[in-house]
């Protein structure tokens, strides 16, 4: 047995000691008390336990895409799988901000045809019969579990309220480029619920990150249907004169995707002539607009009613539920009711 070590966690040389218990000392890894055999630096009073010391320096798991590096940290945080609050050792990922702790990462995995591990939520995720009534909706799709033939299975957390499609959770992605944030990938994370501005759905707690740049799309967000999205951010309404264009702004907040998220808007430049200016009178007028800029059966897309609209200088800018407006430009797209250019 060696008496000392070069261990990654400390720069300087551990000494092995066997210790009986002392209630003063605690192990700079797990946080509890010292006992057993450690490794020590006197000269910085570091403490770790043997077991600790054994622990291997990087890891993969389900739940994140990227390598873990085993780390202590000095400050409380909050593990991103289950949420519980730990300190000392994390397996982490800095450029995703990425916290694991120790005892998530050595849980045992479950797989059975009726009982499944997925990395979109910590508990195990229950197999749903379609016949049993429940009318919940699926945290990815955004849309009700077995509401067609498609659906027909779906798995779940009924303690947390968390429901995926089966073909969403084979489907999903762990990784992503958006249109809204090209210049680094978006990585999959489980994240503390929070709340749209603007609407009044609750978020997933699934969400697409960049820990560099601290940007984040809701899952529901960034998986929107992309068909007319893909093939072009700018739209054509028959019986009217007005270009749309989707874009990303960051110094409105209307519409917010997550806690950091840009707010997302929906522009047109009306003609040099014979057009008054928005106003910002309430979602009334705002209805008067798209049925003006309408001829697309503004009544079939009630959801189409934006948050609120300003003017900024000349020109003119919607704020819209992000979702709902794609959604409707898809049913359009189907219809022969709008063309992309």
């Amino acid at each position: 047995m060696s008496t000392k070590i070069q261990h990654f966690l400390h720069c300087h040389l551990l000494w092995l000691l066997g210790v009986s218990q002392d209630d003063q000392l605690g192990c700079r890894g797990c946080c509890k008390r010292i006992t057993g055999s450690i490794y020590v630096c006197f000269g910085c009073d570091f403490y770790l336990h043997r077991s600790c010391a054994k622990l291997p320096g990087e890891i993969r798991d389900l739940f994140h895409p990227c390598p873990l590096l085993l780390t202590i940290l000095d400050y409380e945080y909050i593990c991103n799988a289950c949420f519980k609050t730990d300190s000392g050792l994390s397996n982490r990922c800095k450029r995703c901000e990425f916290d694991m702790h120790v005892e998530g990462t050595q849980r045992a995995t479950i797989e059975t045809e009726e009982l499944i591990q997925h990395f979109t939520h910590w508990h195990p995720l229950k197999l749903l019969a379609p016949n049993n009534h429940l009318e919940v909706g699926c945290a990815i799709y955004n849309k009700l579990c077995f509401a067609s033939a498609f659906d027909s299975f779906a798995y779940g957390c009924q303690d947390c309220n968390f429901f995926v499609h089966h073909s969403c959770m084979i489907n999903i992605p762990r990784q992503i480029i958006h249109f809204f944030h090209p210049s680094c990938p978006l990585v999959l994370l489980t994240d503390v619920p929070c709340q749209y501005e603007g609407f009044d759905e609750a978020s997933s707690g699934l969400a697409f990150h960049c820990g560099k740049c601290k940007f984040q799309l809701d899952v529901k967000c960034a998986l929107l249907p992309t068909r007319v999205v893909e093939l072009s951010r700018k739209y054509v309404i028959p019986f009217n004169p007005y270009t749309l264009s989707l874009y990303a702004m960051t110094y409105l907040t209307s519409v917010r995707f997550g806690r950091r998220a840009s707010a997302v808007h929906v522009n047109w430049s009306p003609p040099a002539l014979g057009w008054t200016k928005l106003n910002t009178d309430g979602a009334s007028n705002v209805s008067g607009i798209w049925s003006s800029i309408g001829g697309v059966l503004r009544d079939s897309f009630p959801n189409w009613v934006a948050s609120f609209c300003r003017s900024i200088g000349s020109g003119s800018v919607l704020n819209a539920e992000f979702s709902a407006v794609l959604d409707g430009f898809n049913v359009a797209w189907q219809r022969g009711l709008s063309k992309v250019v």
